[in-house]
Protein backbone atom coordinates (compact mmCIF):
# COMPACT_ATOMS: atom_id res chain seq x y z
CA UNK A 1 0.00 0.00 0.00
CA UNK A 2 2.78 2.41 0.93
CA UNK A 3 4.64 1.57 -2.27
CA UNK A 4 1.56 2.40 -4.35
CA UNK A 5 1.15 5.69 -2.50
CA UNK A 6 4.81 6.51 -3.06
CA UNK A 7 4.44 5.77 -6.77
CA UNK A 8 1.37 8.00 -6.97
CA UNK A 9 3.22 10.84 -5.20
CA UNK A 10 6.12 10.42 -7.62
CA UNK A 11 3.85 10.61 -10.67
CA UNK A 12 1.89 13.62 -9.41
CA UNK A 13 4.74 15.60 -7.85
CA UNK A 14 7.26 15.18 -10.67
CA UNK A 15 5.73 17.67 -13.12
CA UNK A 16 4.89 20.12 -10.31
CA UNK A 17 8.56 20.31 -9.22
CA UNK A 18 9.81 20.00 -12.82
CA UNK A 19 11.69 16.79 -11.97
CA UNK A 20 14.40 18.81 -10.18
CA UNK A 21 17.41 17.33 -8.37
CA UNK A 22 15.83 18.10 -4.99
CA UNK A 23 12.65 16.28 -6.07
CA UNK A 24 14.66 13.23 -7.13
CA UNK A 25 16.56 13.26 -3.81
CA UNK A 26 13.34 13.33 -1.78
CA UNK A 27 11.67 10.63 -3.88
CA UNK A 28 14.72 8.34 -3.82
CA UNK A 29 15.14 8.78 -0.06
CA UNK A 30 11.48 7.95 0.48
CA UNK A 31 11.80 4.87 -1.73
CA UNK A 32 14.83 3.63 0.21
CA UNK A 33 13.10 4.14 3.56
CA UNK A 34 9.98 2.32 2.33
CA UNK A 35 12.13 -0.56 1.07
CA UNK A 36 13.86 -0.97 4.44
CA UNK A 37 10.55 -0.81 6.29
CA UNK A 38 9.06 -3.50 4.06
CA UNK A 39 12.14 -5.71 4.48
CA UNK A 40 12.00 -5.28 8.26
CA UNK A 41 8.34 -6.32 8.35
CA UNK A 42 9.00 -9.31 6.09
CA UNK A 43 11.96 -10.43 8.21
CA UNK A 44 9.93 -10.16 11.43
CA UNK A 45 7.07 -12.13 9.86
CA UNK A 46 9.48 -14.82 8.64
CA UNK A 47 11.04 -15.14 12.11
CA UNK A 48 7.58 -15.38 13.68
CA UNK A 49 6.62 -18.08 11.18
CA UNK A 50 9.77 -20.05 11.92
CA UNK A 51 9.13 -19.78 15.65
CA UNK A 52 5.59 -21.00 15.17
CA UNK A 53 6.82 -23.94 13.10
CA UNK A 54 9.48 -24.75 15.72
CA UNK A 55 6.87 -24.67 18.43
CA UNK A 56 4.52 -26.88 16.42
CA UNK A 57 7.30 -29.40 15.90
CA UNK A 58 8.16 -29.32 19.60
CA UNK A 59 4.49 -29.72 20.51
CA UNK A 60 4.47 -33.10 18.81
CA UNK A 61 6.76 -34.37 21.57
CA UNK A 62 4.68 -32.98 24.42
CA UNK A 63 1.59 -30.96 25.32
CA UNK A 64 2.33 -27.33 24.32
CA UNK A 65 -0.07 -24.78 22.98
CA UNK A 66 1.11 -22.85 19.87
CA UNK A 67 1.19 -19.09 20.34
CA UNK A 68 0.40 -16.21 18.04
CA UNK A 69 3.93 -14.99 17.39
CA UNK A 70 3.22 -12.61 14.52
CA UNK A 71 1.60 -10.15 16.95
CA UNK A 72 4.68 -10.02 19.18
CA UNK A 73 7.26 -7.25 19.16
CA UNK A 74 10.60 -7.87 17.46
CA UNK A 75 12.52 -8.11 20.73
CA UNK A 76 10.04 -10.66 22.10
CA UNK A 77 10.42 -12.75 18.95
CA UNK A 78 14.20 -12.61 19.29
CA UNK A 79 14.02 -13.73 22.93
CA UNK A 80 11.64 -16.55 22.02
CA UNK A 81 13.97 -17.61 19.21
CA UNK A 82 16.93 -17.72 21.59
CA UNK A 83 14.88 -19.66 24.15
CA UNK A 84 13.72 -22.24 21.61
CA UNK A 85 17.25 -22.58 20.21
CA UNK A 86 18.60 -23.18 23.71
CA UNK A 87 15.86 -25.71 24.46
CA UNK A 88 16.59 -27.47 21.18
CA UNK A 89 20.29 -27.68 22.00
CA UNK A 90 19.53 -29.03 25.48
CA UNK A 91 17.23 -31.63 23.92
CA UNK A 92 20.02 -32.70 21.58
CA UNK A 93 22.42 -33.04 24.52
CA UNK A 94 19.95 -35.05 26.57
CA UNK A 95 18.84 -37.28 23.71
CA UNK A 96 22.36 -37.62 22.34
CA UNK A 97 21.43 -36.74 18.76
Amino acid sequence: MAVCALGLVRVLAGPIFQFSDAWQLVINTGTIIATFLIQNIQNRDARALHLKLDELIRSLAGPRRPTRTEARAGSTITRSCLLLTTIGRLDMLVLGT
